[in-house]
């Protein structure tokens, strides 16, 4: 050994960062791993934020960790693979859930189709990273029901789904199929056996006014669905019933700066047309004879080091994995 080689000295520190930050530029993961710059020639305006930020976030040094960790999983790298069905998809998608554990919905989705490019994900895999990525980097891609939902309507939903499971409802009533509406982008949920949902609709109604919910009942659910929230770190107001719109508009306006200023809470706003340059440029430099400079790098590791990935959830509907 060279006797002027420090071990954990400033170099070899600095050269440990880099490859944490570079472990998609080599084996293993260097062939699998789509970083093709499509991008290029493409205007702003045609872009798209939850583009950018995937590209962005599937590179995370995270997502490298997790990766490099469980690369012998049977599930790691199914996104270059043919799809299983049936009970082998099952089998699949419930050991990821096992080997990923309490990490966020959205490093959940990026360790299991994060190999491929925005592009030739499909439109199945990009709906799965919308409704995963939560807010990253200014980036809000939570549906509206995750930004603000009311406890009450929460609560009895939850009373009436307690009392619906109790019931011997026909089977297959709550199926549905979930899919793109033709000529358009949107989504479309019908149920599979429309009969049956029917049924069970009137079979509800019947039994609840039969024995009307009580106020306990009633309590007990808002008081759970009260601590989901908080535990999800939402604030919780109270309303009165009999506002007009304009008022109650206006005093949860007030309400809601109030606890912002309360709690130094600032909103972050994302300059996502930034991105994706700056990963082109260190990447194109990366593959340079002796790499990207120090500046190169700084710079794209400051966009990355933004990325925080939001906790998840462990109340309400989880995401699933559209294989």
């Amino acid at each position: 050994m060279d006797a002027k080689r420090k071990v954990g000295s400033p170099k070899e520190a600095w050269q440990t960062i880099r490859a944490e930050y570079t472990w998609y530029l080599r084996p293993p993961f260097k062939g699998d791993f789509d970083r093709t710059h499509w991008w290029k020639g493409t205007t702003a305006d045609a872009l798209q934020p939850i583009a950018a930020l995937y590209e962005l976030a599937r590179r995370h040094p995270r997502i490298g960790q997790l990766r490099s960790k469980l690369l012998d999983a049977g599930w790691h790298g199914q996104e270059l693979r043919d799809s299983p069905a049936g009970a082998a998809t099952r089998r699949m998608e419930s050991k990821a859930f096992e080997d990923l554990g309490r990490e966020p919905n959205a490093v959940h989705c990026l360790c299991l189709i994060g190999l491929k490019s925005w592009p030739t994900l499909g439109w199945r895999n990009q709906e799965y990273w919308e409704m995963s990525a939560g807010i990253l980097k200014g980036i809000d891609c939570r549906h509206p029901v995750e930004q603000c939902s009311s406890v009450t309507s929460s609560a009895l939903c939850d009373v009436i789904l307690q009392r619906q499971r109790a019931l011997k409802l026909p089977k297959g009533a709550s199926q549905f199929w979930v899919g793109k509406v033709e000529g358009s982008n949107k989504d479309a949920v019908v149920p599979v056996h429309p009969r049956k949902l029917q049924k069970s609709i009137e079979t509800v109604v019947k039994h609840l006014v039969e024995k009307p919910i009580s106020d306990g009942e009633i309590e007990a659910a808002v008081a759970a669905s009260a601590v989901s929230a908080h535990r999800q770190g939402r604030w919780l107001f109270a309303v009165a019933p009999d506002l007009t719109h304009e008022r109650a508009a206006h005093l949860l306006a007030e309400t809601y700066r109030e606890e912002q200023r309360r709690y130094g809470h600032s909103k972050n706003r994302g300059r996502w047309e930034d991105w994706l340059p700056v990963i082109a440029a260190f990447e194109e430099a990366e593959d340079q004879q002796r790499g990207a400079k120090s500046q190169i790098f700084t710079a794209y590791r400051r966009v990355m080091d933004n990325v925080q990935f939001t906790p998840k959830a462990w109340t309400g509907l989880l995401t699933s994995k559209p294989y």
